[in-house]
């Protein structure tokens, strides 16, 4: 793994919680709430 000291990683209690949320209803809650284009832009397995 990657040696990364400044970042601060979240509780793994947050992480489970959040594992239960589909990315549609991610997208979905983020479109009502104003944002105009909602999905993640990366790289794509070849």
């Amino acid at each position: 793994m990657t040696h990364t000291p400044d970042i601060t990683r979240p509780p793994k209690d947050l992480i489970d919680a959040l594992r239960e949320i589909g990315a549609a209803t991610v997208a979905g809650t983020l479109g009502h709430m104003g944002f105009r284009n909602p999905h993640m832009v990366g790289p794509v397995a070849q």
